[in-house]
């Protein structure tokens, strides 16, 4: 009876000891929407100040998907599929090391477009996470956050190679609380079918929006380009926006919220504000703890 009631003493303790008993590695895989304002390297930071033996490394490139990261090889400035044979450097990258944490985080549209979903992202996270749990490691999903412009929907992109009559677009979405219920759907259900838990960075950021909706999380977009245009001989004017990527902010909200999971520690301990207003990042902290 004694040994039950000090089991749950045990397990709160032994997250963090695991940490520190031991290298823990560590390895992003995704797009800028990890690799923006050194996410990665806020995270090791914060793990240095507890004197944590964890290992902070990514394999990440700007709007890419995970199927990208891969089929394909980046090499002279452009990606090429990879050749009978061969292995794409992702791959080697998770073969090479003993990750005992492998985050997988895909492009927004390709997990909110159902074809994407079904055709690239769910099979890409299976092959992943099949390697990984043969390195004895652990796949997580990085939870994405509402981004878009509304109204929106995500569809199949047309130069994609899918070949389906299966619906290719999402339901519109109106508004940033129907984007997040979407994800929030969409996650739960890639993470009951793979049995893959799930790092809860969307919801973080929801719950940011919601208690503490002066404080921005992403960067201004920018115009990246225009160009003339006419349809049915009208002409207008296409712009092309840059992404809505995480500012300094966001990225250390992220961090917070990967620093709780991967060690088990609570990010409201640490002294560290990377380059963020000292009271906003209490507020963020505060904010990685409403995470469960």
């Amino acid at each position: 009876m004694r040994l039950l009631q000090l089991l749950p003493l045990l397990f709160l303790i032994t997250i963090p000891l695991s940490v520190e008993s031991k290298t823990v590695n560590v390895l992003f895989v995704g797009n800028s929407y990890t690799y923006y304002h050194e996410m990665p390297k806020i995270l090791q930071d914060m793990c240095i100040e507890r004197n944590l033996n964890v290992n902070i490394d990514q394999i990440t490139y700007g709007g890419v998907s995970l199927t990208t990261l891969v089929r394909k090889k980046y090499e002279n400035g452009y990606w090429r599929s990879i050749e009978n044979g061969e292995i794409s450097p992702t791959v080697q990258k998770i073969l090479g090391t003993k990750w005992d944490y492998v985050i997988l985080q895909e492009a927004p549209a390709v997990t909110l477009s159902p074809l994407a979903r079904k055709y690239d992202c769910i099979p890409t996270v299976r092959f992943l996470d099949s390697i990984v749990k043969a390195g004895k490691g652990k796949t997580l999903l990085f939870q994405m956050y509402p981004v878009s412009s509304y109204p929106e929907k995500f569809c199949l992109p047309s130069t994609s190679q899918i070949n389906s009559d299966e619906e290719k677009c999402s339901p519109v979405i109106n508004n940033v609380e129907s984007e997040f219920y979407f994800i929030q759907h969409i996650y739960g259900d890639i993470s009951k079918l793979l049995k893959i838990d799930i790092v809860k960075v969307g919801e973080a950021f929801e719950n940011c929006r919601i208690t503490f909706p002066f404080i921005s999380r992403f960067e201004e977009k920018r115009i990246l380009a225009e160009e003339e245009k006419s349809y049915l001989g009208v002409p207008y004017k296409k712009v092309y926006m840059s992404c809505l990527h995480p500012n300094e902010e966001g990225a250390f909200l992220t961090a917070c919220v990967f620093f709780k999971v991967l060690t088990g520690l609570s990010p409201k301990t640490l002294k560290y504000t990377g380059k963020v207003n000292p009271s906003i990042a209490e507020a963020l902290k505060y904010i990685s703890e409403t995470v469960h």
